[in-house]
């Protein structure tokens, strides 16, 4: 661990990589499923197992993992990728009961659509109509969704742990 080496600690996991799908249940790409869950849930998982044992040892961190208010509430046409995070939500929750006692925070995001570049390129027609959807009418902005990280790793986040925050302009509701 080449930053445990160099500074000494850890505080802060952002685990915020993912990888995304959009298929019906009958044409579900297994490859890119298997793809998926590596990505989204085992990368994870290694990542919180390896920073854990450094966080132990110095009693005290912060783990954020990224979910999706779509691990939550499910959505047509993405089953795969809802299965995926729904597991980040399960392993943020259990992970935050093993690692309380050791002062450790394990807390995950879950965004709505957010207006990324990419996403505003390449799929804001296809989903305007879910856009309409949203009570704040507009999708969050990236950088909304970077506070709320923020937030989690500094020490004004000292009392939270195994919670799921939704970010989602309230198209949970």
């Amino acid at each position: 661990m080449a930053m445990k080496k160099e500074h000494g600690h850890i505080d802060i996991l952002a685990n915020i990589a993912g990888l995304i799908s959009y298929e019906m249940m009958p044409m579900i790409d297994y490859e890119k499923f298997r793809k998926m869950l590596d990505v989204n849930v085992v990368a994870l998982v290694h990542l919180m197992s390896l920073v854990s044992r450094v966080m132990t040892r110095q009693q005290s961190g912060s783990i954020i993992n990224m979910a999706s208010m779509v691990g939550e509430k499910g959505s047509k046409g993405q089953l795969s990728y809802a299965a995926t995070k729904g597991a980040v939500i399960a392993a943020t929750k259990s992970a935050a009961k093993e690692l309380a006692e050791h002062h450790i925070r394990v807390n995950a995001i879950a965004p709505g659509m957010v207006g990324s570049e990419r996403f505003k390129a390449v799929l804001e027609e296809k989903f305007a109509q879910k856009i309409n959807d949203i009570p704040f009418g507009r999708l969050a902005e990236p950088e909304e969704v970077a506070n709320l990280c923020l937030f989690l790793a500094s020490d004004q986040s000292s009392y939270l742990t195994g919670q799921i925050i939704g970010i989602d302009g309230g198209a949970i509701i």
